[in-house]
């Protein structure tokens, strides 16, 4: 859905553009980070009470894979300013090193960490990807590092909100 919006901003002067595109950005980004954080809090409460107590030991999960989506959400939305610029070779060589992470973290992290280690490893695999996303926007002018930077902070305080609240519930 972002791409034909960020395809109609493309003609604008490149400060124009950035402005919309980061404006946009935001909301996008503002109720992504409050369902993330949601799942993360309170999402293995899933597990332990709809399903049966087989499944358990996968309520530790959640979180761990929740919070792994805020750099594939941060990355996401940037990754089709890079395609609207006809600048495809970042996504490329981003989704090349996310599979050489994937090929090597988990197996690496389940033999010396067990399933902890490789749920960790698929939450942060494809991190080598918003790498080389966040370098090609910045490269190209968009520079959307400061936006992640304030609202992953932001993520975290309401991380802390939310785990303040479930504690005193």
């Amino acid at each position: 859905m972002l791409f034909p919006f960020i395809a109609k901003l493309v003609h604008l002067p490149m400060s124009d553009f950035r402005a919309q595109f980061l404006r946009y950005r935001l909301y996008t980004l503002a109720v992504g980070g409050l369902l993330l954080s949601t799942m993360a809090v309170w999402g293995n409460l899933i597990i332990l009470k709809l399903y049966p107590a087989r499944y358990a030991e996968a309520s530790w999960m959640i979180p761990v894979l929740a919070l792994g989506l805020w750099h594939t959400l941060l990355y996401t939305t940037t990754g089709p300013v890079l395609f609207a610029l006809g600048k495809s070779t970042y996504n490329a060589v981003g989704n090349a090193a996310y599979a050489a992470a994937m090929l090597i973290g988990i197996p690496l992290a389940y033999h010396f960490f067990g399933l902890p280690g490789a749920v960790v490893a698929i939450a942060a695999g494809d991190l080598p990807l918003y790498i080389v996303t966040q370098f090609g926007a910045t490269r190209e002018g968009v520079k959307p590092l400061w936006q992640d930077l304030q609202l992953t902070v932001g993520l975290v305080c309401w991380l802390a909100f939310e785990f303040t609240l479930r504690r005193a519930l």
